[in-house]
């Protein structure tokens, strides 16, 4: 159940200490040119608007995020220091794969800001209430491989590092599900590298393999048990994340055309906005397999080494698997890691110049791909704060005897989600929260309080009940008698058609 031979194919966490320092502060330095934009230009996110998330991930089963919140890190976020806590960490969990694969000089530095500049992330990172935890949770997929593939210890300190690992993992994929695949990507990434050094052995491998599936399915196991029990002590009914991406009823053809769709997107880098640079990760792996298959020998070799090659690749992209529609990227946070290990497996081999070229233009590249993501965020957010403080003077000012104590607010519909500043195929970057879900009364609430412009108390369903009786004779928004007052209900309508509600009224 463990890496044959890895301590004398990676070197200890703890040797050269002074190499390890100068490659975390570069690393981190990478980190924070590509993010520049966003710590230095904090906008409210989507659920950012939230104060407490505590039972809500509990009831995602994420209930390694809750702890975290509830113990160490501050809860929702802290502007800046949120964003510069997930760097770090990030930059952390990329020093260590950088170890375990044994690099060091360029080719580790050019590993790791790869690893923490690639734009995957900013998807994670939009949703800034679990972007610190998400990156913890990377260090600890990240940890997990490592510690299964230390053989530095014998006997029962030896099993001692194996339940820590399943300890890690399953820690892991309680702050974010799909986590899950980090590990094994991580350690078909050790085996690419160190086929560099010694062939395969089959029985070594499978046995490799095997052992690693044990801890995997083990890791799992505690996941399940750990949320059951958080659930029912916090009385939160489950509610599965994939389960909301899934949509398989159709037919075979069309689901496997379906998901080849979905994955020829992914590896050509056309899924999603900033995503681009993957297709030379996916340039990367053909050219290990061509060369493999080519040139490589014994051809058992080539045959390992191509197959390896394919499996990182197309890995990430395997929870595509869940659904027929395209999963939103921030799912696909395993990217990060297949990114760096394919293309500098591909290229270190070559001069180190091409390596040096490659990995600074990509910091560049990658920088201003994430700037443009986050300022289009902060673009469409000073408009929703400008169209909040229009909406409440219009209110206050035709009914200036307005007492949200009493009167409840009713949000009608949404404004189109069609800013200028939205950039394409970019999620929910750019995203107004007057156009999400087609109106959302208690996130438009929280918004409002956010930002310190009123603190109103939503329709409950009656009074909605009470409200849609009178919407479609008014006109809309913003027509500043798109504000009315009816049967005791303040009614803004944004726009023709009702949006989401937390109750039925049909």
């Amino acid at each position: 159940m463990s890496c044959a031979d890895s301590a004398s194919s990676s070197p200890s966490l703890f040797d050269s200490v002074s190499h390890n320092t100068q490659l975390f502060l570069l690393t981190a330095m990478a980190g924070l040119i590509v993010y520049g934009y966003p710590l230095s230009h904090f906008s409210l996110p989507i659920d950012g608007e939230f104060r407490d998330n505590f039972e809500q991930t509990i009831a995602f089963g994420r209930w390694g995020h809750s702890l975290l919140r509830a113990w160490l890190l501050p809860e929702p976020f802290v502007p800046f220091f949120t964003l510069l806590v997930a760097i770090l960490a990030l930059s952390l969990a990329a020093l260590l794969a950088a170890r375990l694969l044994a690099l060091t000089g360029l080719p580790a530095l050019v590993f790791c800001t790869l690893m923490v500049g690639f734009p995957q992330m900013a998807y994670q990172f939009e949703f800034i209430n679990q972007a610190d935890t998400v990156a913890i949770g990377y260090l600890l997929a990240i940890a997990s491989t490592w510690l299964f593939c230390d053989r530095s210890r014998q006997g029962i300190a030896r099993w001692g590092l194996l339940l820590l690992s399943v300890g890690c993992y399953a820690y892991a994929i309680g702050i974010y599900q799909t986590l899950v695949v980090v590990p094994p990507l991580m350690l078909l990434g050790k085996l690419l590298f160190d086929s560099d050094t010694r062939g395969p052995l089959p029985g070594t491998v499978i046995a490799r393999l095997i052992g690693f599936a044990m801890v995997s399915v083990a890791a799992i196991v505690l996941y399940s048990l750990v949320t059951h029990w958080t659930q029912s002590y916090y009385q939160k009914s489950n509610v599965g994340y994939l389960t909301t991406f899934m949509n398989l009823d159709l037919s075979l053809a069309a689901y496997l055309q379906a998901v080849t769709r979905q994955v020829a997107l992914g590896v050509a880098g056309l899924q999603n906005y900033g995503l681009t640079s993957f297709s030379l990760a996916t340039l990367a792996a053909a050219l290990t397999i061509g060369l493999s298959l080519g040139k490589t020998r014994p051809r058992s070799l080539g045959l390992y080494r191509a197959a390896l090659a394919a499996a990182i690749l197309l890995l990430p992209f395997v929870l595509c698997l869940t659904s027929r529609y395209a999963l939103p990227p921030r799912v696909l946070v395993a990217t990060n890691l297949a990114f760096p290990l394919l293309a500098v497996y591909a290229l270190r081999r070559f001069n180190p110049r091409w390596l040096t070229s490659i990995g600074v233009a990509l910091l560049v590249l990658h920088s201003g791909w994430v700037s443009q993501l986050f300022a289009s965020d902060a673009a469409v957010r000073h408009a929703d704060v400008l169209m909040a403080n229009r909406i409440a003077t219009v209110l206050y000012t035709n009914y200036p005897d307005f007492d949200p104590a009493n009167t409840p607010v009713y949000f009608h519909g949404g404004i189109p989600n069609d800013s200028m500043h939205k950039l394409p195929k970019s999620d929910v970057f750019g995203s107004s929260f007057f156009a999400w879900d087609g109106g959302n009364n208690i996130r438009l609430r929280h918004f409002f309080r956010y930002y310190g412009i009123a603190d109103w108390r939503n329709a409950d369903k009656a009074e909605t009940m009470r409200a849609l009786t009178h919407v479609d004779t008014m006109p809309t928004w913003p027509n500043p008698k798109a504000i009315q007052r009816h049967n005791g209900v303040m009614i803004v309508k944004l726009g023709k058609h009702r949006g989401w509600l937390p109750f039925s009224v049909d």
